[in-house]
């Protein structure tokens, strides 16, 4: 009987040897034959799931932003607001080298999206999400009485991703100048005066 393949699984499982692949050597010198290599798979089987590079791309980046999106939400779980809060802030940070590099990769991409409708309609999806679902743990802030309830949370939302996004940028190409405790101490310092800013309020 002929083997049973499971298409989805296939393609995750693309998607992921492609993502590990990147972090490694970035998007633009991505090779569909190291891509195959890393995956164990033909580059006949990549050509039969994706027509081009940018379709395994944009596939590569949708499958990454829902991993995150899952990570954030298992890594934050059962947390009181406040602590949600910084902990899904702290885990958008490049803290490790790890995390640095996925950093670095996520700048190539960007690169490549400013050339690509459809790669910047995946990199606006990803940031709607993030908004969102900070913007969720502010409003519950609020419910709880920590966040006064004057604030906008969409606004503020805004406001806490360019802070990080801003700092993870510096950390992820001077980690000596930015090492991991400092970017935690940079971060509790916006979310205090934040918070502060509820009190008062």
């Amino acid at each position: 009987m002929p083997k049973v393949v499971d298409h989805q699984q296939r393609r995750r499982e693309i998607a992921e040897a492609t993502w590990r692949t990147a972090v490694r050597r970035g998007f633009d010198d991505l090779t569909l034959r190291e891509i195959a290599a890393e995956a164990r798979v033909s580059t006949g089987v990549l050509a039969h799931y994706f027509p081009d590079k940018e379709a395994l791309v944009l596939h590569t980046l949708h499958t990454a932003v829902d991993q995150l999106v899952a990570r954030f939400a298992e890594r934050v779980a059962d947390l009181p607001p406040q602590e949600t809060l910084r902990a899904a802030l702290l885990e958008a940070l490049p803290l490790d080298a790890e995390r640095r590099a996925e950093w670095r990769t996520w700048l190539n991409f960007w690169a490549l999206a400013a050339t690509s409708p459809d790669l910047t309609a995946e990199q606006n999806r990803w940031y709607a999400l993030w908004r969102d679902f900070i913007a969720a743990q502010l409003r519950r802030c609020q419910e709880a009485g920590i966040l006064a309830r004057e604030h906008d949370p969409q606004g503020e939302a805004v406001a806490l991703i360019a802070f990080v996004d801003g700092l993870s940028l510096q950390a992820a190409f001077d980690p000596d100048h930015f090492p991991s405790e400092r970017q935690i101490g940079l971060l509790d310092r916006c979310l205090a005066r934040l918070h502060e800013a509820g009190r008062s309020g």
